[in-house]
């Protein structure tokens, strides 16, 4: 049985270790669960009490956040979000590693972050033996809705993740990509504004 410092040590490293093996990290993850349940409670009217429960839930947080409930994490301390992100509705962290948000980062409703991982064969799994690694989504990402991104993923600052699309590779920064598995598509740059360089559309309009 290992002690907590050692299941932690263990994640940091990558070796596959057993939660369960210090009762101090199911207690935690209760802990987050019950902040969660209380947080996903509140009316939307309830802002102020909404970014209070976020910030009790979170290890550390930016400003300007945006967050629609319900927002699910299994920890919630191994979670880092930068300056001005928002989260659509149904939100899950499994920050069993850390999980690192940058700065503008837009999430698309029922979006997954899972950093924990179980062992492949039956057996360990029986024997709840995991692996977990760092998630991080750099400044400027939007992940559209229903997506879900994998343990040990970075996804380059201003790139684009399509809706429905299962990330478990790393995404170089400024590129559009979507699928299952989630693949670059291409590159993205000036072509890709919306507004011509002087602030109005095609048309002349603003």
């Amino acid at each position: 049985m290992d002690s907590r410092e050692e299941i932690e040590e263990k994640i940091r490293t990558g070796q596959p270790f057993r939660p369960i093996d210090d009762w101090s990290m199911y207690e935690d993850m209760m802990a987050a669960a019950e902040k969660c349940y209380a947080m996903n409670k509140l009316k939307p009217s309830q802002w102020d009490e909404k970014l209070a429960a976020m910030h009790d839930l979170i290890g550390s947080i930016g400003e300007s956040l945006t967050i629609f409930l319900p927002f699910n994490a299994l920890l919630g301390f191994n979670i880092t979000i930068g300056d001005g992100a928002t989260f659509n509705f149904g939100t899950t962290v499994l920050d069993m590693s850390p999980v690192v948000f940058g700065n503008n980062v837009m999430v698309g409703p029922n979006c997954s972050f899972f950093a924990g991982n179980h062992a492949l064969h039956p057996d360990e799994r029986r024997e709840m033996i995991c692996t977990s690694s760092a998630i991080s989504i750099g400044d400027d990402v939007w992940i559209g809705g229903h997506c879900v991104v994998t343990g040990g993923v970075s996804i380059g600052a201003g790139s684009v993740i399509g809706a429905g699309s299962v990330v478990t590779k790393d995404v170089p920064p400024m590129s559009l990509a979507a699928g299952n598995p989630c693949r670059v598509i291409r590159g993205l740059g000036p072509q890709d504004r919306l507004l011509t360089a002087s602030g109005q559309g095609e048309d002349g309009t603003s």
